[in-house]
């Protein structure tokens, strides 16, 4: 079953829980409360986290007075004050600081990105601790992205945005099965060289910036010509990394196929931003194409002037609002309203972890 809804994000106001950030401190306002529940406090990378980590959440809302999902950096704007182990405050997106905050328990997480924590052994400092902390929840993909732009999801945010009942399903996984073919060679060559970065140290000689731009392309064209280019141009840019690190490579194909992620399921290993590049120019073609066509036959049909005008007005309503823009639409329409499978063995992952959460 599909699930999803439109959680915008809304600047809070300051949080009743005020400077008491310490769990257990959290956990002991309960007394004041007339159902004898305390708050949850969950910490999320970025804004963008928001709506996904909410509807995950939702899950244990009944145990808590309130699930207050938010960022650093929108806590430091109301005064709350988070600080690492050495007095810093911490009060950016992102992951570096969440993974410093202190004084996590039941009533108190952080829900990240997995990244490659789960694949690389002392991918960062902090590797071991995103892998057995209970109080730090992550994604069971690389990031959130790689879990809301499934072929199912994709699908429904195109049909809600451009008003038709076109199936998109089988034409994005198409093109994500091209996307892995292309990636493959890429994001393998990348895992080898983290893997063999974990185990002696030294500068990394292909890294996760280089792989979105060796795929860069095919976010502006998405054509089998373009996606042949894509893939000679890696292997001869590339060629003498391939052959150093060709065991490495084969050990990182075991191991993704053990996962069954490889081949076909590479998408979900990827960096998310650098997937979400692809998929939102993808969005971008089809609703940019069904738009044109719309505004065509309104022209056919009144020609130019006044209510053709107004016509074109009442047609960017439906199709951009909120937004008011067709590629903020695209662009956030997916983070806003995230669409996720809660039978999905994956997402599962996500939500055992949150109900385990005591």
């Amino acid at each position: 079953m599909m699930i999803g809804e439109s959680i915008l994000y809304n600047k809070r106001s300051r949080t009743e829980l005020g400077e008491a950030l310490d769990s257990e401190v959290i956990r002991m306002t309960s007394h004041l409360r007339i159902d004898a529940k305390a708050p949850l406090l969950v910490y999320v990378e970025d804004k963008e986290d928001i709506p996904f980590w909410q509807l995950l959440f939702k899950y244990i809302d009944n145990r808590y007075h309130e699930i207050n999902v938010t960022t650093l950096k929108e806590a430091s704007a109301n005064e709350i004050i988070e600080r690492n182990t050495k007095g810093m405050i911490l009060k950016s997106t992102g992951k570096e600081d969440l993974m410093q905050v202190q004084g996590l328990g039941a009533h108190k997480v952080i829900a990240v990105d997995r990244d490659f924590d789960g694949l690389i052994d002392n991918y960062h400092t902090y590797t071991d601790i995103v892998r057995t902390n209970p109080y730090v929840i992550h994604t069971t993909y690389y990031a959130i992205e790689n879990h809301i732009v499934s072929p199912e999801a994709i699908n429904t945010h195109l049909q809600r945005i451009v008003g038709n009942q076109h199936n998109y399903i089988s034409d994005f996984k198409c093109l994500l099965e091209k996307y892995n073919s292309v990636l493959a060679p890429m994001l393998t060559l990348l895992l080898a060289c983290l893997e063999s970065r974990s185990t002696r140290k030294g500068r990394l000689p292909y890294t996760i910036k280089q792989l979105s731009q060796d795929i860069m392309v095919l976010n502006n064209k998405q054509d089998i010509q373009t996606l042949g280019i894509c893939k000679n141009n890696f292997a001869s840019k590339r060629r003498k990394l391939l052959l150093t690190y060709h065991h490495g490579i084969e050990d990182v194909k075991s191991k993704l196929q053990a996962l069954s992620k490889y081949p076909d399921g590479l998408w979900k290993v990827v960096q998310g931003h650098t997937l979400y590049a692809f998929v939102y120019n993808y969005m971008l073609k089809v609703v940019k194409n069904v738009y044109k066509t719309n505004v065509s036959k309104i022209y056919l049909e009144y020609g130019c002037g006044s209510v053709a005008d107004e016509q074109i007005k009442n047609l960017q309503n439906s199709m951009f609002a909120p937004y008011n823009d067709l590629r903020r639409c695209v662009f956030y329409s997916v983070y806003d309203n995230p669409i996720i499978d809660n039978t999905d063995s994956d997402i599962q992952k996500i939500i055992n972890q949150i109900k385990n959460i005591h």
